[in-house]
């Protein structure tokens, strides 16, 4: 992108992109994992109890000996514990041991513990009891029908939480509340297609099995004797701040997983050259940003501070027009601008009626020069505006892509044929894992 001298441009997006290194599986933060089944309501047996069975042995394949895993079940508006947080070695026989809990499941439900809490409150007690082990990463998956009127189920949001809500009659608002407040994602299958439940499963198990990097802080700083400011920044549900009258900004991500990439924008104020008193006019450039960043490497167990940190500029000329901005900044702009219109769309309308105001999000949208230039990105976005008018699926549809385009993660928007091609943010490791559900699916035996 070039910018006259002569002009003030006082918002232009600058895209930073942050893509972490492909680890091996086994070079991973450990995980304690607490896996919350809802078998309340259609739940209680047939088909769903088959369906978060799949899932919940997926899971459970997928973690190593050195993770450990808790199962806990909301059966008539009780909370079982299955088994406490576990270590899952094949060689004395803890594995198969939690494969024949979850398996039996709830045949012997007169023989665990009953706990007169709500669920996700026993969950909490669980992982905060944790002894010597707090340098594992804690995380809570919660399997569901969550049907509506049944028991609740509430979150404080003190471990990324991840939902997956089975079957049609699923409470969509629930489990998209329950992600969003514990900082995850929010999947669901309205079909009773068991590798659909795999895939999804795989999608998160798999982002939470390869997590290379955490505590990540993005650190900007603005070109101040230039006059350049930072006006604001756009992270989706990532936390940011500018501050230092515009000079100085940050973005903090909990943790990212192998391969996994998120873009984020950051939108800077550039005066014109006799306003930055004749700052620019030995060169043909502007330094707008210096971009850092440190992160906590699970790898070599040590933080590390990126040793050469990032310039960005701009191109300076003389009376020429400004030139475009690059096709890949224009389509996160465009992205960036569904995703608000979108999030208040399901903030102001929780609603099955249907009468969500996205043909408005087109008429703001389609138009716009970004989106123009962002053709292949724009188009993939006008389809997954398409899935959230369907009169079945639209309702989770908008929420479980609200999850995903916010953490810029992937999840699983009722089917894989619905996930977008573009824009799905998934890494190699759930490719891998998706494969392996299509190599390799569970035997799945219900009991009652």
């Amino acid at each position: 992108m070039a910018l006259p001298r002569s002009e003030e441009e006082d918002s232009i997006p600058v895209m930073i992109r942050v893509k972490a290194p492909r680890y091996d599986y086994g070079c991973r933060s450990l995980i304690d994992l607490v896996l919350v089944l809802d078998i309340t309501g259609t739940m209680a047996g047939g088909e769903n109890l088959s369906q978060i069975k799949q899932g919940a042995l997926f899971v459970l394949r997928n973690l190593q000996a050195q993770d450990r895993l808790s199962v806990v079940a909301l059966h008539n508006n009780c909370t079982h514990l299955l088994f406490p947080l576990t270590y899952l070695s094949d060689e004395d026989g803890k594995k198969a041991w939690a494969r024949t809990k979850i398996e039996e499941w709830p045949s012997f439900a007169a023989d665990v513990d009953i706990i007169h809490a709500p669920v996700l409150e026993t969950v909490y007690q669980i992982l905060a009891q944790r002894r010597y082990h707090d340098d594992r990463l804690a995380r809570i998956m919660v399997l569901t029908d969550g049907v509506e009127g049944k028991a609740a189920i509430t979150t404080k949001g003190d471990y990324p939480t991840y939902t997956f809500g089975l079957g049609p009659e699923h409470d969509r608002w629930k489990a998209y509340g329950v992600a969003s407040q514990g900082h995850g994602t929010y999947s669901f299958d309205s079909t009773t297609d068991l590798k659909s439940i795999g895939a999804a499963m795989a999608l998160c198990i798999g982002g939470l099995t390869s997590i290379a990097a955490e505590h990540v802080e993005i650190s900007i700083r603005s070109e101040q004797p230039a006059g350049v400011r930072i006006s604001r920044i756009t992270s989706g549900a990532y936390p940011n701040q500018v501050k230092e009258n515009g000079t100085f900004g940050s973005i903090i991500v909990d943790d990212i997983y192998s391969s996994e990439e998120k873009n984020f924008l950051v939108y800077v104020n550039v005066p014109r050259d006799d306003a930055a008193g004749g700052f620019f006019r030995w060169t043909t450039k502007t330094k707008l940003l210096t971009v850092e960043a440190n992160y906590y490497c699970p790898v070599s167990e040590s933080f590390v501070c990126l040793d050469d940190p990032v310039e960005v500029s701009v191109e300076r000329k003389g009376q020429t027009q400004a030139s475009s901005q690059a096709v890949e900044v224009a389509g996160e702009v465009t992205r960036a601008r569904v995703l608000e219109e979108v999030a208040k769309i399901a903030a102001d309308g929780r609603t099955d009626s249907g009468g969500f105001s996205l043909a408005a999000v087109r008429r703001t949208i389609e138009d716009t020069p970004e989106a123009k230039a962002a053709k292949d990105t724009w188009e993939g976005l006008s389809r997954d505006l398409d899935s959230m008018e369907d009169a079945e699926t639209g309702i989770p549809f908008m929420l479980s892509w609200l999850t995903s385009h916010q953490w810029q993660r992937a999840a699983m928007p009722g089917s894989m044929s619905k996930q977008s091609l573009l824009m799905n943010f998934r890494t190699t490791r759930m490719n891998n894992l998706i494969d392996s559900v299509d190599l390799a699916p569970l035997d799945i035996h219900a009991h009652t």
